[in-house]
């Protein structure tokens, strides 16, 4: 995640696998804290997520996260899951 993007614009995001990496990233690399969080869309259209990075130290600063591949797998497994709970319950 480091070498993918700076993460300090929305034209440079750090690219994360999913949308919990950030977090930890922040947690676990920066030994930081998180304040404000949202999502966003860039200009192409992708989702970024922003996490204010909150410390001690410094004062607080957003990153900025690209997961546009993560929200477009989540509906899909979202999807499998209801599907193998019916298949389920007509196999009961």
């Amino acid at each position: 995640m480091k070498y993918s993007g700076k993460g300090k614009t929305m034209q440079d995001p750090i690219f994360a696998l999913s949308p919990q990496d950030g977090q930890e990233y922040i947690y676990k690399f920066l030994s930081g804290g998180i304040g404000l969080k949202g999502s966003l869309k860039d200009e192409n259209g992708n989702t970024v997520d922003f996490l204010e990075v909150t410390s001690k130290v410094k004062e607080p600063y957003n990153l900025y996260f690209i997961i546009q591949h993560a929200t477009e797998k989540m509906p899909l497994k979202l999807e499998s899951a209801v599907e193998k709970e019916k298949r389920e319950k007509r196999e009961k």
